[in-house]
């Protein structure tokens, strides 16, 4: 998600079982691809721990959210928005870093 300042910041465990879900994916595919166990899954999403990604989690939700949107895949307009945001705001990062 984006903060007020045009920050990435971690989704929290709500939207992370809703971008799962959307994926299809149960929690130990997603838990998996994201280099965690599928307790430290269900802890988030059951707002028993904070959501901390890292630049490699975040760039492999993007990955995977930007391919099932190239697939057809309906993503529904909370997890489009937010899918959105987060390739404007990495693009803006790239852009700083190149300047």
């Amino acid at each position: 998600m984006i903060d007020k300042d045009r920050r990435l910041v971690n989704p929290d465990g709500q939207m992370l079982r809703s971008l799962r879900k959307t994926l299809n994916m149960s929690q130990p595919k997603f838990a998996k691809e994201f280099g965690v166990t599928r307790d430290t899954i269900n802890r988030y999403e059951m707002g028993l721990r904070q959501v901390r990604l890292s630049l490699e989690q975040f760039l492999t939700l993007l990955r995977l959210l930007q391919k099932a949107k190239e697939s057809g895949n309906s993503l529904g307009p909370d997890i489009s928005q937010y899918l959105d945001e987060i390739i404007e705001r990495t693009e803006q990062m790239v852009e700083r870093i190149d300047d």
